[in-house]
């Protein structure tokens, strides 16, 4: 006989830097592995957990389209509700911001960064979106 302990770990940060320890309990899933101490890429939708602001706040996301990326629409949603949007035309950064305070309800929130199309480089498996630095909460709006 054998008994798991399953432990839950609530979110510490409002703001999630991709090269934070805490990053790895706080990403619920389509975020891969961490690159160069900094970022990583997401996959179709990347879902991340974080605190709750304690005052409405400004949702974001620190984007990166590298050249021969396949997106072309970025969406940041706030417990699924979307929050902020916009087209990618161009390859470099991109700060997707919502363009107010979003208000949220409980303790914790879930953020997804949901692009519009893939794509898989020679020799990687990999459906990537876009590289994602941080996302989370910053500032009164």
């Amino acid at each position: 006989v054998t008994a798991d302990l399953v432990v839950e770990q609530k979110p510490v940060l409002e703001w999630l830097p991709m090269g934070a320890p805490e990053a790895e309990n706080q990403i619920i899933s389509g975020v891969y592995q961490l690159e160069g101490g900094r970022w990583r890429w997401t996959g179709p939708r990347a879902a991340i957990l974080l605190k709750a602001p304690a005052a409405p706040s400004a949702a974001e996301a620190e984007l990166y389209v590298p050249q021969g990326a396949a997106a072309r629409r970025v969406e940041l949603r706030v417990d699924g509700r979307a929050v902020a949007q916009t087209a990618l035309d161009r390859p470099g950064s991109y700060r997707l911001r919502s363009s107010g305070p979003v208000a949220v309800a409980g303790e914790t929130v879930t953020l997804e960064i949901v692009v519009d199309q893939t794509f898989s480089p020679p020799g990687d498996h990999r459906k990537l979106g876009v590289i994602l630095a941080g996302a989370g909460f910053r500032g009164g709006g």
